[in-house]
């Protein structure tokens, strides 16, 4: 029973890519093993505290070592930390650590540690490209919503200029017509800005789930990229009536006696108002 225990255990890592590593913390010796073969077992090797950690990144060594000492001294159930480590080509690549003490001294504190080591260098290369975009995400969109908030005060300032004039009261209508046409291209801009946020809180709660596929990483990438085509092109077409609409408030605005061909006139005005549709 033994044997087919270990035999089991031996395919199951060699199965998963993972390496198990078992610590004598009082003789100070570690076995290391990852194959199905038992040539691949390595003979007890000397390790204390300070050797464990001695490839591990300067960066994120004080992090490891607090960890294995908080668990050594029974302060944390399981000892659980990521980490960069150097590969066999002197590379950083990410890893896990996941090890329990398996058996403590009368005081409580930890003879042998026993754990699995994961290479997940591709899952945190994976999550640090999606903090980027979403990070880029979120800049675009304020730099958008800025943009969009400074056309509308403007929009809302030439508006009352337009109210008070006297010779402006016929655009009055106008003015109530570009507004109602501006609420399609905002109101699809707050949709897609909702949809995002609900993806985002998806893709935040599989990241922390551990749930995370490769179909839903490629679903919500499409998502992000539909939704920005559509926030783009809703935001530029706000930005474009508000432009018309300004063209034909100062056209309208200025008192000059001119000789104008008039359908060239007619077809300007026509279009700042078919712009809309």
């Amino acid at each position: 029973q033994v044997r087919e225990s270990e035999s089991r255990l031996s395919y199951a890592l060699w199965g998963s890519r993972n390496q198990l590593w078992d610590w004598d913390i009082s003789n100070q010796t570690i076995i290391l093993s990852s194959g199905i073969n038992k040539e691949d077992e390595q003979t007890p090797l000397p390790c204390n505290i300070n050797q464990l950690v001695e490839n591990i990144h300067p960066d994120d060594k004080n992090l490891v070592k607090h960890a294995i000492e908080e668990h050594i001294s029974n302060k944390s159930k399981n000892l659980d930390c990521t980490y960069r480590t150097k590969s066999s080509s002197e590379d950083w690549q990410w890893v896990r650590a996941r090890a329990r003490a398996t058996s403590r001294d009368e005081v409580s504190n930890a003879l042998r540690i026993v754990g699995t080591l994961e290479n997940v260098n591709q899952l945190v290369e994976t999550q640090q490209q999606l903090q980027q975009l979403n990070e880029q995400l979120e800049f675009r969109v304020k730099q958008r919503t800025n943009e969009l908030s400074n056309t509308l005060e403007t929009l809302k300032k030439t508006q009352a200029q337009l109210v008070e004039s006297e010779k402006m009261a016929s655009m009055v209508g106008l003015v109530s017509g570009v507004a109602h046409e501006l609420n399609t291209p905002i109101g699809i801009v707050i949709t897609a800005l909702s949809h995002l946020e609900s993806n985002i809180d998806s893709l935040i709660d599989q990241l922390k789930n551990k749930t995370l596929t490769r179909q839903n990483l490629k679903s919500i990438e499409n998502t992000y990229s539909d939704s920005l085509d559509l926030l783009n092109r809703n935001i530029n077409k706000s930005i474009r009536l508000i432009q018309n609409f300004k063209l034909l408030s100062l056209q309208s605005s200025v008192v000059v006696c001119e000789e104008f061909a008039i359908n060239d006139f007619i077809d300007r005005v026509l279009e700042s108002h078919l712009a809309v549709f």
